[in-house]
């Protein structure tokens, strides 16, 4: 379909705007660039959508650029790149924009992030070198293969030291996502846990793997070793005390002769100060190791492993995993769950220094009086199974549930609070929450008195069991068959092992209540992820684009790189409970172009825009947005954080550089936002105030998200609906600010660089009912009648107005 008479051809793009990229097949320096080899690429549409940039590039005359003036600028073909741990390693691409005739190098090394080096990947450096005609330079950064889990973890690479050559602005460094396809918290139970039917795995051998799990976490291991092993100095020391009261009882207190041998010196106020000192010298050591195990922090860190875990497998979720869990359950999930799941590793480690001290006590038991073996066997195994009746014949009795729903009624009523007050339902949502409270507190209610009475029958077990001893060795002693040190002393460890049964008790309660909200971690970090999408369609724009490289064009010499259009070839979406909403979209955008989205409302314009911006993606067909451009996609209700003003701005900004103060405070200006340069100087000076925000209005709330897209500036932006909250006179002025950012390449940046710096795309939705003059390019949509749902009447051609028609889905 030909252009129609109105169409506006878009301004030419100048010479000194062209950065070239390569030279002709058969020109000296020659070097054909090699493709990804061995990626998995989904290669669908590919060979169309090479067809169809090719030739726009040959139409927009791309390949006559003059090179020898044009300065080399160096960077990585992507800003993320994504690796599987399996691979073994990972191919990293350095380009070359702008002048190939002489030679340049430039340093490459990695940095850790969340990955360390060691441990998932192993560091790499280098230099490289590219000769004259040379495009492309790639180096391979070495993965560790191992089967243990971890969340998706993320390395830096970063470039330096260039030589005849500058970096790019914004990928000079790249961020490597390093996707782990293991399941949480091991392979062991991988068919019942890719089923979901974490049901099914016994919460004692799902509690085990979780500990195998946290032990090998970082830092973790040995410090558990170190204080399983000192834990033990406490039992001993506990062994020396109990001897020690019976040693004072039968030797130093008997004033006998025949005790004097048995005097550890000579004199028996001699002997009780070293028995003194026996009960103080341990005892002040023992307190600095309890100072260095609290130094060790051994449950701060698992606990910070496991809920960096759980926000960042949050962050790469799926729509459909972020659909299937609330904010409401990852905060529960993040606050309580994963606290419970470490408090079971801790009471491990508790329970076997517990443990510990039952076997001293029965050492001393088993070696100065035999006679009483039936106490301290009879009665842990009276309390072991009082207990596992209590605990497993019963109904167990949690809270999960109510205290999510509680927390749900209480975030809907704040975010929803305006509502409330307008329909006047605050004393219905009082009365729902008094509801929802009063079901909690009976529940909390039920499961309190359940332990109240199970340890309350533990606790006076131990009594029971001490007076029978009682009764039945008292006449031993009282015929000086067992001394009454031994006698004391036995008394002594069965109280304490009364109490070390309790522990142990409570230990495992807590070990045991950690079955179910370690089952509820196991479906949150084993949920669905976008990144296996994510690496394909990142693998196919850098090999679509490293393709291009390779494109000979007889009797030229470069490439302008910059003439790269953005192309959708045969785009659908579809929803599954409501149908098709595009059907075969196809269109060439050139970079460097304003282009207006227009059309009624419910004919799609938000949803191709979501799909441009890569928010969706499509159901069938392909977009092609080359490697290199960072796309950025900008809501019609702006988000914004509950944090400075200044880290709001730069919240898409490169983090390792310096504010750029002044050209914040000139877009802040164009947007007529001068209410909150106060706050930016203050912030700039170190001051803070919290309560920034709260003079702003909703749409001053937006434009200062318009002025966050304007200072990231980014080379794609894909606005939905910029001018909606606006009147004319404002609504015109942002449009002329686009058109301002296409043609500047950036707002208030140096007019020196401007030749240097990257075309700059806009694709916004305009609200006019007629033409947008400021724009290059129009795409608008029409509802038709006579067309099936999502059928496309026309066909978009570069450079030219198209109308694309489609019928929404009838009511």
């Amino acid at each position: 379909q030909g252009p129609s008479p109105s169409v506006r051809r878009p301004r030419a793009m100048s010479k000194r705007h062209a950065s070239s990229l390569g030279v002709e097949d058969g020109s000296p320096g020659y070097k054909q660039v090699p493709l990804l080899d061995g990626d998995e690429v989904d290669t669908d549409g590919m060979d169309d959508v090479s067809d169809v940039v090719c030739e726009a590039l040959r139409s927009a005359s791309a390949f006559d650029t003059d090179d020898e003036h044009v300065p080399a600028v160096v960077q990585f073909s992507a800003a993320f790149y994504f690796a599987d741990k399996r691979e073994g390693s990972l191919r990293v691409d350095i380009i070359r924009l702008g002048g190939l005739s002489q030679t340049c190098s430039v340093n490459f090394s990695t940095e850790d992030g969340s990955a360390k080096a060691g441990v998932t990947y192993k560091a790499t450096s280098g230099r490289v070198v590219f000769q004259a005609g040379e495009r492309l330079k790639s180096f391979n950064v070495p993965l560790i293969v191992n089967h243990i889990w971890a969340a998706t973890l993320e390395f830096h690479v970063a470039l330096s030291g260039p030589e005849d050559c500058s970096l790019g602005q914004y990928l000079g460094s790249c961020r490597v996502k390093v996707i782990d396809d293991n399941m949480f918290p091991s392979n062991k139970y991988c068919k019942q846990l890719k089923r979901g039917d974490v049901g099914s795995i016994a919460g004692a051998l799902l509690f085990w793997e979780y500990f195998k799990l946290n032990f090998e976490a970082g830092g973790v291991a040995w410090r558990t070793v170190l204080a399983l092993v000192l834990d033990q100095m406490q039992n001993l020391y506990h062994l020396a005390l109990i001897n020690c009261e019976a040693y004072l009882v039968n030797v130093v207190c008997k004033v006998s002769d025949d005790s004097e041998d048995q005097l550890i010196l000579p004199s028996r106020l001699g002997t009780a100060y070293i028995l003194a000192a026996v009960y103080i010298i341990p005892s002040a050591l023992l307190h600095i190791w309890t100072l260095a195990s609290h130094k060790m922090d051994i449950d701060g860190r698992s606990r910070l492993f496991l809920r960096t875990s759980l926000f960042r497998k949050y962050l790469n979720f799926s729509e459909a995993s972020r659909e299937a869990i609330s904010a409401e359950d990852l905060q529960f999930a993040i606050i309580e769950e994963a606290g419970s799941a470490v408090s079971g590793y801790m009471a491990v480690l508790s329970l076997l220094q517990t443990l510990g001290k039952v076997l001293v006590s029965l050492y001393f038991v088993i070696t100065k009086n035999p006679g009483a073996i039936w106490v301290v066997f009879a009665m842990p195994t009276t309390m072991f199974c009082w207990a596992f009746y209590r605990n497993y014949c019963s109904e167990i009795i949690t809270s999960r549930a109510q205290v999510v729903d509680l927390s749900r009624h209480t975030k809907e009523c704040c975010d929803n609070y305006e509502l409330l007050t307008e329909y006047n339902l605050r004393p219905h949502a009082n009365h729902t929450f008094m509801e929802k409270a009063e079901v909690l507190k009976e529940q909390v209610a039920k499961a309190s008195f359940k332990k109240l009475n199970t340890e309350f029958v533990l606790e006076w077990t131990c009594p029971v069991f001490i007076g029978m001893y009682l009764v039945s060795a008292i006449h031993m002693v009282l015929s000086e068959k067992l001394r009454l040190g031994f006698f004391l002393a036995t008394i002594h460890v069965i109280s304490s092992m009364g109490g070390a049964c309790m522990t142990v008790y409570s230990r495992a309660m807590g070990v045991v209540g950690t079955f179910k909200p370690l089952r509820n971690l196991t479906s949150f970090l084993n949920s669905e992820t976008d990144l296996l999408f994510w690496k394909r369609r990142n693998r196919w724009r850098r090999k679509h684009t490293i393709s291009l490289l390779n494109e000979p064009n007889a009797g030229k010499q470069s490439l302008d790189f910059d003439a790269i259009p953005l192309v959708c070839r045969g785009v659908g979406y579809q929803l599954p409970k409501v149908g098709e909403i595009l059907r075969d979209v196809n269109l060439e955008i050139p970079q460097g172009r304003l282009v207006a989205l227009m059309g009624p409302h419910g004919s799609g314009k938000s949803t191709f825009l979501r799909i441009l911006g890569q928010r969706l993606m499509p159901s069938t067909g392909q977009i092609f947005v080359p490697s290199h451009l960072r796309v950025l996609h900008v809501r019609r209700e702006a988000q914004i954080l509950h944090r400075p003003l200044l880290e709001n701005l730069t919240f898409g900004s490169p983090p390792d550089k310096a504010p750029d103060l002044p050209r914040m405070r000139a877009i802040l200006r164009d947007l007529r936002l001068d209410k909150v340069l106060p706050v930016l100087e203050q912030e700039a000076a170190g001051m803070q105030n919290p309560d920034w925000m709260s003079s702003l209005t909703f749409s001053e709330q937006n434009l200062l998200g318009l002025a966050r897209a304007f200072i990231m500036n980014p080379e794609v932006m894909i606005l939905q609906n910029p001018c909606i909250h606006y009147l004319k006179d404002l609504s015109e002025h942002i449009e002329h600010l686009l058109v301002r950012q296409v043609q500047c390449r950036g707002l208030h940046l140096p007019e020196a660089s401007e030749s240097h710096r990257r075309p700059r795309t806009v694709v916004y939705t305009s609200t006019r009912d007629e033409e947008d003059p400021t724009a290059d390019l129009f795409l608008s949509t029409k509802l038709s009648a006579c067309q099936p749902l999502g059928k496309i009447a026309g066909v978009v051609q570069p450079w030219t107005i198209a109308e694309i028609t489609w019928e929404p889905k009838p009511l």
